[in-house]
C-alpha cells in the first residue's frame, strides 16, 4: 500500500474519474461532501487543504483533509463539514493509523465520520445520528412513515401568510448572489445573538458559499432556495446536492415572519420538490432540533473521535486534555482560568 499527498488542484481528469468510479461502488458515501468537486472548491479557499491518494497497484482510495495547528488534520472545510470519511474501494486493506501518518499528520480529528468498515471504531469516543428524509420509496411511502399532519399544517401556514402578508413565492434553485448575501447576513446575526463564533463572517466561508452557488455539474451542485412572502424574503437555505442526496446545510429566516415558522415552511416545500429533482435523500445534518424530528423518517450513524499517530505533539495534546479535564473537576476558579482561555483559543482556531 502506498500513499501520496497532493493539493486538490492536482486532481487531474484520471484521478477524478477514479474517485467517481469508487463512489459509484459506495452508496453509503453518495452525499455531496464526498464528491471530488467539493474537495476542489474547498481547496480554492482553504490553502491548507490536501488529498491523500491511496494506491495498491492502482488508486484505491482518497482522504480529503485540512492541515491544522501542530500537524493535526481535520475534515474538509473544518467546522462546516457535516459528513466526512475515506472514499475507498470496498474491501481494500488499509490502516487508519498508517493513512494518517502517511498524510503527514500527528492526528486526524473527526466528528461527523460516516462509519466505514470498523477501521475507525477503536478511535471513536461518541456516536450520533444525522436525521434524514428518505424519499427513495416515493412521496406516498414517505408521508406514511411520518406524522403527515404536521406537513399539512405547514401548508395551511403558507396560505395564512399569503392572506396576511401577500403572495408566497418559492424558488427551489435560486442563483442570485444577492439572495445568498441576505442569508449570510442572517446567519451572522444569529451567531452574534447566540454568542457562538461567527463562521459566516469569515472571508473563506463567504467565498466558499458564493463559489458553490456557481457550481452546476453532473452529480454536484450548490443549491440556494428561497421563500418570498409579499416581495420580502421570509426564509432562505444554502445547501449542496449530489446526484441523489440533498444536504440541508444553512437555513435561516426573517424574524419579522417568525410566528409563521417560515423555515419549516421552506423545508416542506423543498421536500415536495425534491423527487422531481432526482433527490432520494435529504440529509438534515447532526442534531435533534424539533423541525428535524417532525420530518425525518430515518438516520445515518456518525462517529466522533481522533486517530493519533503518537508523536510528540499528540502526547502534548493528550496531556493538556487530561489536565483540562482534571481542572474542570477539581481546581479552583482561579486555576481554571488559563485552561478556559486555552479552550476558547482552540475553538477559535476551528473557524480560521
Amino acid at each position: 500500500m502506498r500513499y501520496r499527498v497532493i493539493a486538490p488542484a492536482e486532481l487531474d481528469g484520471g484521478l477524478v474519474s477514479r474517485w467517481l468510479k469508487i463512489l459509484s461502488e459506495r452508496p453509503d458515501l453518495s452525499g455531496p461532501y464526498f464528491h471530488p468537486t467539493f474537495a476542489r472548491e474547498v481547496g480554492r479557499v482553504r490553502p491548507k487543504t490536501r488529498v491523500t491518494v491511496i494506491e495498491d497497484r492502482e488508486v484505491v482510495g482518497f482522504l480529503g483533509f485540512e492541515l491544522g495547528a501542530w500537524g493535526l488534520g481535520r475534515a474538509l472545510a473544518g467546522p462546516l463539514s457535516d459528513a466526512h470519511g475515506v472514499v475507498s474501494v470496498p474491501g481494500t486493506e488499509w490502516s487508519a493509523v498508517d493513512l494518517v501518518r502517511a498524510s503527514g499528520l500527528s492526528g486526524w480529528d473527526f466528528d461527523h465520520l460516516v462509519p466505514d468498515h470498523d477501521r475507525f471504531a477503536a478511535f471513536g469516543v461518541a456516536r450520533a445520528v444525522s436525521p434524514i428524509i428518505d424519499l427513495s420509496g416515493g412521496m406516498d411511502a414517505y408521508l406514511a412513515s411520518i406524522k403527515a399532519g404536521r406537513l399539512q399544517q405547514r401548508k395551511k401556514t403558507l396560505l395564512k401568510m399569503q392572506k396576511d402578508v401577500g403572495p408566497v413565492e418559492f424558488t427551489v434553485v435560486d442563483r442570485s448572489h444577492a439572495t445568498l448575501e441576505t442569508l449570510l447576513r442572517w446567519k451572522s446575526e444569529q451567531c452574534h445573538s447566540t454568542g457562538i463564533p461567527d463562521m459566516f463572517g469569515m472571508c473563506w466561508t463567504r467565498d466558499l458559499m458564493h463559489n458553490l452557488l456557481d457550481v452546476v455539474e453532473p452529480g454536484f451542485s450548490g443549491v440556494l432556495s428561497a421563500l418570498v412572502v409579499g416581495g420580502r424574503p421570509a426564509a432562505l437555505h444554502m445547501g449542496m446536492r449530489s446526484a441523489t442526496v440533498w444536504h440541508w446545510w444553512f437555513p435561516s429566516y426573517n424574524h419579522e415572519f417568525a410566528r409563521y415558522s417560515p423555515g419549516s415552511c421552506l423545508l416542506v416545500r423543498s421536500i415536495e420538490e425534491a423527487p422531481a429533482m432526482g433527490i432520494r435523500v435529504i440529509d438534515l445534518g447532526k442534531g435533534d432540533a424539533l423541525y428535524k424530528r417532525e420530518v425525518s423518517n430515518a438516520g445515518t450513524l456518525l462517529l466522533e473521535g481522533r486517530v493519533e499517530t503518537w508523536g510528540l505533539t499528540s502526547r502534548v495534546r493528550s496531556q493538556l486534555a487530561r489536565i483540562e479535564a482534571a481542572t474542570d473537576r477539581h481546581a479552583t476558579k482561579i486555576m481554571a482560568i488559563p485552561f478556559r482561555a486555552w479552550r476558547r483559543w482552540v475553538r477559535r482556531q476551528k473557524y480560521r
